[in-house]
């Protein structure tokens, strides 16, 4: 890749060459219908293309020098010029130092961008970090899809371009089925797999599993097999719903992972608005929680509307209480009073008198007392 200015514009330009020209006739057809690729992608989020061609080697002139160094078995050179991403850094290195609700907000923008590129029928098959730029203004930019693979109406070209068990990609990035190669596996979800990775990296600091300092059989073969860590064992202050989306995206079936970026930017988009997502069951309590924090407003509404009722509650029950007690304290003097009244009868040896007043009380509350004088009131009645 060199930078050029566009003698039409006077602007800077990224052009791109075939590196290697001892490559399979494959690659070099890669690399010419890559312009065609990338002229189809037009999203901000893409560095877009802006002229290609071939240029035919002068090797008497001013080329004679270059023709002599790596193109010297050749007669021209097959060129893209593309948008030049000012400022640039990996999104590896942006992301360092910066906080994680930072990372996931410009990692979704990279999924609305690579969304727009599958629904254009194109899939990537080489996301990682040097592949995701981030220009001066902190706005990020998809490039390279020199191993870019058609889907959708472009599907049938895939076989010629891509031989079964033709390992392209970038090996620490690679989905399983690509490890695998098989090819007519490959789809957007390889994709998000690789997306994913590169966003496991960007918040840990780690990859989901060593693949460093291995062999290519080793890499491959941990990638297949060896399921991803949890991201809370080393970056703990990471959320329980992100790192559960962490995990959901670089999962070894495609089945079981998100089914197009489009979903997982959606999951991505629920962490930064603080709503339950769809990588694990969310328990009611911890889906109150990210309510509360979303709407602090109205949580803060409900809970004083709540303490009113529960107040208003609370003060109907107290009156009710103390309006038993004064009940209960009124009939307690009522029986006093009658059984009083009744004692004082029978001193004066008046039984029937006595009688009166203890008929007066309720049934439920004649208890021993009320039976002794009412003997007594009956044998000085008798007498």
């Amino acid at each position: 890749m060199f930078e050029a200015e566009q003698i039409t514009g006077k602007r800077r330009v990224a052009v791109r060459l075939l590196q290697s020209w001892t490559a399979p006739r494959d690659s070099r057809r890669r690399f010419v219908e890559e312009s065609a690729t990338l002229a189809k992608l037009q999203h901000p989020g893409i560095a877009h293309v802006i002229a290609a061609g071939t240029r035919t080697l002068d090797l008497t002139g001013p080329d004679q020098a270059l023709a002599a160094g790596i193109f010297s078995d050749l007669r021209s050179v097959p060129w893209i010029a593309m948008e030049l991403v000012e400022g640039a850094r990996t999104i590896l290195d942006w992301s360092r130092g910066r906080e994680a609700l930072a990372v996931v907000r410009i990692f979704a923008s990279v999924r609305d961008a690579l969304h727009n590129g599958h629904q254009r029928g194109t899939i990537h098959r080489n996301l990682k970090p040097a592949n995701i730029l981030v220009n001066d203004r902190g706005e990020p930019k998809i490039i390279d899809f020199g191993i870019a693979c058609a889907i959708g109406a472009g599907a049938a070209d895939v076989p010629e371009n891509t031989m079964t068990g033709m390992l392209l990609g970038s090996p620490r990035y690679m989905s399983p089925e690509q490890c695998e190669g098989a090819a007519a596996a490959i789809d957007t979800r390889s994709d998000v797999y690789a997306l994913g990775v590169v966003l496991y990296e960007a918040l840990t600091g780690t990859m989901p599993y060593d693949v460093d300092d291995t062999s290519l059989a080793v890499c491959a073969r941990t990638i297949c097999q060896t399921p991803a860590g949890d991201p809370r064992s080393v970056a703990t202050h990471r959320s329980t719903d992100l790192a559960a989306v962490l995990l959901m995206a670089p999962r070894k079936p495609p089945a079981e992972r998100y089914q197009s970026a489009s979903d997982y930017n959606a999951d991505l988009r629920r962490v930064l608005n603080q709503k339950p997502v769809l990588a694990r069951e969310t328990p009611w309590l911890h889906r109150a929680a990210l309510l509360s924090r979303r709407r602090p407003v109205m949580t803060m509404l409900v809970i004083v509307a709540l303490l009113g009722v529960l107040a208003g509650a609370a003060g109907i029950g107290l009156g009710l209480a103390n309006e038993r007690t004064a009940r209960h304290a009124a009939d307690r003097e009522a029986w006093l009073a009658n059984l009083t009244a009744a004692d004082s009868y029978l001193r004066d040896g008046n039984g029937g008198m006595a009688k009166r007043w203890l008929d007066a009380i309720p049934e439920a509350r004649r208890e021993w007392e009320w039976h002794l004088l009412y003997a007594k009131a009956n044998t000085s009645a008798d007498v």
